[in-house]
């Protein structure tokens, strides 16, 4: 079973000017997740997936395979979808493992876990778990009128996108039959996986650098 990990990467993030080059402490954000993956993945496994040639030299610096994405799908508004298809298409494999250069604090032990358990779905995806009351268009979630001790509340889950799994013949039926794979199909065995702690951190608004800036200083 042919695994591999696919890291995203483009300068054009507009709420965080080139986010993936900024540097976080003293290492640029894109150096965390692949030095965690390189631990995880042999390096001939491991694709940065961007269009700007600086990424092919940062792959090579880093002994990683550099894979061209197109132009066309590196702009605003492309979906996770359309790169990824794109990807599986070129890059022969039975599951990719989509790891975000956004979340920092993903740990050795969070890749080594995802990997035993993406084989046993056709997607999985990280989840953080959050026990309080949540509320959705005006209706609650997980709790009722009366008043409920907070430890007993079913928890709430919310994708973080740290880590993704596909396994890509499921990503291309989909893909190719609607359009759409990442949330699954009609083909799809869908899995939750959790991270807990700081591995759930996805850095998106400055104010997300500046958390990941402070929790660095701990």
């Amino acid at each position: 079973m042919k695994i591999v990990c696919m890291i995203p990467a483009r300068l054009g993030s507009k709420r965080i000017p080139q986010k993936a080059v900024k540097w976080l402490g003293d290492l640029p954000l894109y150096h965390y997740i692949i030095d965690v993956v390189k631990q995880v993945f042999p390096h001939d496994d491991i694709y940065l997936n961007a269009n700007e040639s600086v990424f092919k030299d940062i792959a090579g610096a880093n002994d990683i395979k550099f894979y061209h994405r197109p132009l066309n799908l590196s702009k605003d508004g492309i979906t996770n979808n359309e790169y990824i298809y794109n990807f599986i298409k070129n890059v022969k494999c039975d599951y990719v493992i989509q790891a975000n250069l956004t979340s920092p604090f993903v740990t050795v032990e969070d890749v080594k876990n995802f990997v035993d358990s993406v084989k046993n779905y056709d997607c999985l995806f990280s989840v953080k778990k959050v026990k309080a009351e949540a509320i959705f268009q005006g209706k609650s979630l997980n709790f009722g009128k009366e008043k409920i001790d907070s430890q007993y509340i079913e928890p709430v889950s919310f994708i973080v996108w740290g880590l993704t799994g596909w396994r890509t013949k499921t990503f291309k039926i989909n893909f190719e039959d609607t359009g759409s794979a990442s949330f699954g199909g009609k083909y799809d065995n869908i899995g939750y996986f959790e991270l807990k702690g700081f591995s759930t951190i996805d850095i998106d608004t400055p104010e997300d650098f500046r958390l990941a800036e402070a929790i660095l200083k701990l």
